[in-house]
């Protein structure tokens, strides 16, 4: 009985991690790995040059202007 009841217990606890690992990828986008690597330059508004304008729209950053963002 004891040893059915430390493996139920194991099993939650796994699975418990699971779910917890699986909620903090959640902001994955999987579009994003059908972005082609092309080098485009481009400056999101946040200030961040990125290789091209998929890659920069994967992470959910609005494009500021084509071509490397301005510093200074």
């Amino acid at each position: 009985m004891a040893i059915t009841s430390n493996f139920i217990v194991l099993l939650l606890v796994a699975l418990f991690t699971v779910i917890v690992q699986t909620s903090a990828t959640d902001d994955f986008n999987p579009i994003c790995l059908t972005c082609k690597y092309r080098d485009e330059p481009v400056c999101g508004t946040n200030g961040v040059t990125y290789g091209n304008e998929c890659a920069m729209r994967c992470l959910g950053v609005e494009l500021a202007h084509v071509g490397p963002c301005q510093y200074g």
